[in-house]
């Protein structure tokens, strides 16, 4: 069993999944803020700043029409934008194959990190 699976897998406490959100946002922000360092320092007259986007997003959801994410995509500079649409899932995606699908995306995404 993965990493990413164990993490997305355990019902965690509220506290603790307040701070999970807390670290994977800070990690998006450390990682953007790196991309941009790097990419700016290879080409300093480029102002397009980069972005990776991986956006997963359930067509049941009741709360954020699913039209939303693609929206988003269209709009983003980005050419590295996936967008993952799970047809029965809900707001949360929290069926075991939302979370099985959700800690593969992370491990992968950590992956690339080390």
């Amino acid at each position: 069993m993965s990493f990413g699976f164990q993490l997305v897998h355990a019902r965690p406490s509220r506290a603790s999944t307040l701070l999970l959100s807390w670290l994977l946002f800070s990690l998006g922000i450390g990682l953007y803020f790196y991309a941009s360092q790097k990419r700016h320092r290879e080409n300093p007259e480029d102002r397009v700043m980069p972005t990776v986007s991986q956006m997963f997003h359930g067509m049941s959801d009741a709360s954020v029409p699913w039209q939303t994410s693609l929206s988003l995509a269209e709009r983003l500079a980005s050419r590295d934008v996936v967008v993952t649409l799970v047809k029965d899932g809900d707001h949360r995606l929290s069926l075991d194959a939302d979370l099985e699908r959700l800690g593969r995306t992370l491990d992968g995404l950590l992956g690339n990190v080390r």
